[in-house]
This record gives structure tokens, C-alpha cells and sequence, in this order.
């Protein structure tokens, strides 16, 4: 089975990257450089908000923290074809023409500009972790959301397939982000990330024995932006959500975790 990964260059992406190598043959890998549309640090930066700032930088860090070391051990096989994407650039003719007539057998999807229709009308699935538990929270940031929203517990992500709209494809796989005493809610969002690349993983292992199942998104939720994102409901998310406000709610996670209902 050929593998083609669509994604980025955040320390997030070269994770995905590196630990999908060692498990599949990844054919090619298509990098696209940042969008500032969908890079929060720039965002906030353009934006000159100071505690949004501080925000980004603090997630970068919890990045550093669980995902270094194993991107620093890891190489991505040489045999990988390696194609750089302009800021936004995913959906050019050029790349466009190499996606479709590409000899891949599945696309992975992580960290890029929204994918054109003319790229998703080919026949081969198309498969992305989104940080969030869809259909509950689509969107972007929707690892905080939850905390503003005050249930925590719909913390998770999502293995979709991609189609037309935003997170709102057929569900593959879903896990429940499971936080520790003394956790950030950073540490929460690469536990995500980690638990997302798992869960591709296993997607991949399904797909390749023609196993893969998907279900339907039938619930409503609310799909958020990164312009929703302010510092006012950073603010709340942290006055709220303090660490021993955090370590309280991890005492009885498991207990208002029950009630959600997801595709394991």
C-alpha cells in the first residue's frame, strides 16, 4: 500500500510525518508552508494581542515538550518523494495534476489549506485528524472551546474522511483527550495530536486489509473560527480553568466522560 501525506511544517506535522514512515510505505509527502489564515501564532502576532500571544507561544512549548524527541530520533525514509508547497498553495494546478495522478493508494490529510473540490473529486479516499470531537466541535481551536463551554470532557479528536465542508465528513475513528494531575490544557491538546496519529494509524492498518468502516455525522454542533478566538475568551477559559480547577475536573473525568457519545 502506497501512503501520500498532505500537511505542513509545524513540529506536529513532522510527528505525523516520521511516525507514519515507520509504520507504511509513504510514497510522497506534500508540504505546504503556513497559510497566516491558518497559523494562530502569526494570527496573533498580526493581531498585536499580547495574551494571545502568550497563548501560542505556551502551545509551541507543550509541542517541544512531548513531540521533540522523537522527531530529533526519527528520519523520514529517503525514498519518500519530498514536494514544497507555496504559503497556501496546496490546491495549485501544479500540485493539483501530481495529487490526482498520483499512484497512492490513500491521502493523509493534516495541517493544510482547505482542500479544493478539484482535488477531493478523485476516487481515493482522503482521510484527516481534526483536534476536535466532530460533530460536536468543528473548526479550528476546538481543544479550548470545550473549556469555555465548560465540558471538558468533549475533548477529543476525530479521524474523518474528507469532503466539501469543514469536519464534517464520515466519521473513521474517535478518542476522548484523557488529562493527568497537573496537566496544562497545551498538554491536553498534544495528547490529542498523539492520540489522533494513533488513531490514523489504525485507520491505515484497516484501510490496507479493506476493513475501513466510516459512519455518517448525524448530531449538529457548532463549527468555530479562528477569528472567534479572541483574547476575551482566552481570558474566561483561563480565569475558569485553573490548574487546580483542572486537577479537580481530572478526579472525575472518566465519570463525565460516560455520557459522551463518540465512534471508538
Amino acid at each position: 500500500m502506497k501512503v501520500s501525506i498532505l500537511t505542513s511544517h509545524c513540529l506536529r506535522h513532522e510527528y505525523l510525518l516520521k511516525k507514519i514512515s515507520s509504520y507504511f510505505n509513504v510514497f510522497e509527502i506534500f508540504k505546504e508552508t503556513k497559510n497566516d489564515k491558518f497559523n494562530h501564532l502569526k494570527f496573533a502576532k498580526k493581531k498585536g494581542e499580547k495574551f494571545l500571544i502568550k497563548h501560542m507561544e505556551d502551545f509551541e512549548k507543550a509541542e517541544e515538550k512531548h513531540l521533540k524527541e522523537y522527531v530529533k530520533k526519527i528520519d523520514i525514509p529517503k525514498k519518500s518523494k519530498i514536494f514544497e508547497c507555496r504559503k497556501g498553495g496546496i490546491n495549485d494546478l501544479e500540485v493539483r495534476e501530481r495529487i490526482l495522478n498520483s499512484e497512492s493508494d490513500i491521502f493523509v490529510v493534516y495541517g493544510t489549506s482547505l482542500i479544493g473540490d478539484a482535488i477531493l473529486m478523485t476516487n481515493k479516499p482522503f482521510i484527516n485528524i481534526h483536534l476536535g470531537l466532530s460533530p460536536y466541535y468543528k473548526g479550528m481551536a476546538c481543544s479550548i472551546w470545550p473549556f469555555y463551554n465548560n465540558e471538558p470532557e468533549y475533548n477529543g479528536v476525530t479521524v474523518l474522511h474528507l469532503d466539501k465542508g469543514i469536519d464534517s465528513g464520515n466519521i473513521i475513528h474517535q478518542g476522548l483527550v484523557n488529562l493527568d494531575i497537573n496537566d496544562s490544557i497545551h498538554d491536553g491538546s498534544i495528547k490529542g495530536i498523539i492520540s489522533g496519529v494513533d488513531l490514523l494509524i489504525k485507520s491505515l492498518e484497516e484501510f490496507s486489509l479493506r476493513k475501513l468502516k466510516s459512519f455518517k455525522q448525524t448530531k449538529k454542533g457548532k463549527t468555530y473560527f479562528q477569528k472567534d478566538l479572541t483574547e476575551k475568551i482566552l481570558n474566561t477559559v483561563y480565569k475558569n480553568w485553573t490548574q487546580q480547577k483542572i486537577n479537580e475536573y481530572v478526579k472525575c473525568q472518566e465519570e463525565r466522560q460516560q455520557k459522551v457519545r463518540y465512534i471508538k
